[in-house]
């Protein structure tokens, strides 16, 4: 059995800007990465809450907006 090192998993978290990216610089799946949150939680530790990354960005949001006018102009 392999011993959690729970400060490089807090680290890691604290450091990530999703649970995705946090879960794959630790080499990990989402599911342990959130079970070994869930326990430093339950051990009083005072663990962010962090959401899961967005699919489109604002920025691919407005490029992608911004095609859908072109095609609209173009087609009209």
């Amino acid at each position: 059995m392999i011993a959690v090192d729970y400060r490089e998993t807090l680290v890691t978290y604290l450091n990530s800007d999703s649970i995705e990216s946090a879960a794959k610089n630790l080499n990990i799946t989402i599911a342990s990465l959130k079970q070994r949150i869930n326990v430093l939680r339950k051990a009083g530790v005072n663990v962010p809450k962090k959401t899961r990354k967005a699919a489109l960005t604002p920025l691919d949001v407005a490029q992608l907006n911004s095609l859908v006018k072109k095609h609209l102009r173009d087609s009209a």
